[in-house]
């Protein structure tokens, strides 16, 4: 399911918003949610409560702080969402680019411009989704989504597969080392090993400091001082990448 926020102080370019959304995805087949703000105080009180997006399509002019500011915030946390401006001029098309914005849409707003940027966008989160990580357990073959991973962890000479569900799926008993096993996450762009016996998605990374990685949910993740520069430049190329 790709998770959609919009955020627009002026409610009804939000529902029309919210209905372009509807009208799309009925139109792909793809399932979605969608929630509506009307301030970005109320947007920041959920993020922080529940989470992130998919997908944020943000208003630029809004009353207290700019959407590019809401965006900057997100982007210093860490948070990789995807995010569009809605904006009357392209005068912040700087700004927008300096938070890595997937893209930009004038208002008024026309069918045929939402269209296209979200075809793009569907598109590369369909690719991130189809990534398959397959574990060997004890029961059988289990396919785990990548971006349903948080993280690895080696326990016992087998690989805990954490999901963001908070299930647990162990591996066998690993007939190499850990790096081997774990070898298709370490070398995906979007994962970095921090220490020997972990390997974490850096989409659920929260906040890192040069011991540990935050992730969304608090968990805490050790960082070693072998892996630390390599995790740190990892992450760092992570973060400025445009697309993800």
């Amino acid at each position: 399911m790709i998770r959609i926020g919009i955020c627009d102080d002026e409610l009804n370019i939000a529902e029309n918003v919210n209905r372009l959304v509807k009208d799309y995805f009925d139109r792909s087949g793809l399932s979605y949610s969608s929630t509506v703000f009307n301030n970005p105080v109320e947007l920041s009180a959920y993020l922080e409560e529940k989470g992130g997006f998919d997908i944020l399509i943000l208003d630029i002019y809004m009353p207290m702080i700019l959407g590019t500011e809401v965006a900057k915030t997100l982007r210093n946390r860490g948070d990789q969402t995807r995010i569009i401006f809605l904006t009357t001029s392209t005068n912040h098309a700087i700004d927008a680019f300096a938070v890595r914005a997937s893209d930009y849409i004038l208002k008024p707003l026309k069918e045929d411009s939402f269209e296209r940027v979200f075809d793009e966008i569907t598109a590369q989160l369909q690719e991130r989704d189809n990534r398959i990580f397959v574990v060997k357990t004890g029961e059988g073959i289990v396919n785990l989504k990548y971006s349903n991973i948080a993280f690895v962890e080696l326990r016992d000479r087998r690989m805990a597969v954490h999901s963001l569900k908070g299930d647990v799926i162990q591996s066998k008993i690993l007939r190499g080392n850990f790096e081997e096993g774990a070898a298709d996450l370490i070398s995906d762009p979007g994962f970095v090993q921090c220490q020997k016996s972990f390997v974490v998605n850096m989409n659920q990374v929260k906040t890192m400091n040069s011991k540990m990685f935050t992730l969304r949910d608090e968990t805490e993740i050790p960082i070693s001082k072998k892996f630390y520069q390599e995790t740190k430049k990892k992450y760092m190329e992570f973060l400025l990448r445009e697309e993800i």
